[in-house]
């Protein structure tokens, strides 16, 4: 397993315009996402909320291209996360970590993701 780190800062007011455009960029224009409350993003249909009481925790997204989608991250600074299982597995695990700790497992998707809907 690979794993390479950033430090990340604990949480503070005066930077909170600043992390909350930090969550927008990671999960609306690196994962794809939409956001749709504070906090809040849906990414391939799955609900992802965020911030630093999540730090730690782990949560799952699918995605198309996860490779393409981690080459991205890590392109802009994010900490990714390679398993490739010990060989186990013909894929590798890939995960990364948002602006606040909490870690994505990236789940492949079997082709075009559906928009989250209402029922």
């Amino acid at each position: 397993m690979l794993v390479v780190t950033n430090s990340l800062a604990e949480p503070n007011e005066a930077h909170w315009d600043e992390e909350d455009e930090a969550a927008r960029l990671f999960y609306c224009e690196l994962l794809d996402g939409r956001e749709i409350g504070p906090g809040r993003f849906v990414i391939g249909g799955v609900l992802i909320e965020t911030g630093h009481e999540r730090r730690g925790q782990t949560a799952r997204a699918p995605v198309e291209h996860p490779e393409e989608v981690a080459a991205r991250c890590w392109n802009a600074g994010y900490t990714v996360v390679v398993d490739d299982m010990g060989g186990a597995s013909p894929a590798a695990a890939i995960a990364v970590l948002d602006p606040f700790g909490l870690r994505i497992d990236f789940q492949r998707s079997e082709g075009p993701l559906r928009p989250l809907t209402r029922r």
